[in-house]
């Protein structure tokens, strides 16, 4: 809060004293700031300067999570992939489809700093120029579906119900709820997967 305080007044007034220093410097800046936190939750534990925020939020532009940014994904592992093939000298250039819809459908809750470790990774097991899904960390890869108990007595229509249950729900909590983005994910248009929702009752 000390320090807040100080950068309150270096934006405001547009002056500073050096450590140790008896004279007033003017400073002619442009602040640029940037944070993953929620300022307005630490203003009201206290923890962040009401007045400091509004005095930074003069033009404010807010950067989606991963998960929120569709094909970024892909076009932002693009140029992970190039970056990291350049490094290790190896002609990696391309993610194969089923990989694609695992990045796509991943939450990245470690946002670009976790797409870039997973790349990274990918690039080093990758055994030719195409990355697949086997270079992928466990659970980013898209869950298998549980085999069928031999002697099992389950109709099609059932299971394929069940299917489309268990992978509009998995979807949907990738998404947190963006029904947008989930149909995208699923190939569907967004009318069709909400007419899906509701006739599975989901």
């Amino acid at each position: 809060m000390p320090v807040q305080v100080k950068l309150l007044r270096v934006l405001q007034e547009r002056e500073l004293e050096r450590l140790g220093g008896n004279q007033t410097i003017r400073v002619d800046v442009r602040v640029i700031a940037a944070t993953n936190r929620d300022l307005h939750e630490l203003i009201r534990s206290k923890l962040f300067r009401e007045d400091l925020f509004y005095r930074l939020n003069v033009f404010p532009v807010e950067l989606p999570p991963l998960r929120d940014r569709g094909d970024d994904v892909l076009r932002i592992a693009a140029h992970l992939i190039a970056r990291q093939a350049k490094a290790l000298g190896r002609p990696i250039t391309a993610i194969d489809e089923p990989t694609r819809r695992m990045l796509m459908g991943y939450r990245w809750p470690g946002n670009i700093r976790e797409l870039g470790n997973v790349i990274e990774r990918a690039c080093i097991l990758a055994k030719g120029p195409v990355l697949t899904a086997d270079t992928l960390p466990e659970n980013l890869r898209a869950p298998a579906l549980a085999p069928v108990a031999e002697g099992a007595d389950v109709p099609l229509a059932q299971a394929l119900h069940d299917l489309k249950v268990r992978m509009i729900r998995d979807t949907l909590a990738r998404t947190g709820g963006n029904q947008a983005q989930a149909a995208k994910l699923l190939g569907l248009q967004r009318s069709n997967l909400n007419r899906m929702i509701k006739e599975l009752e989901l």
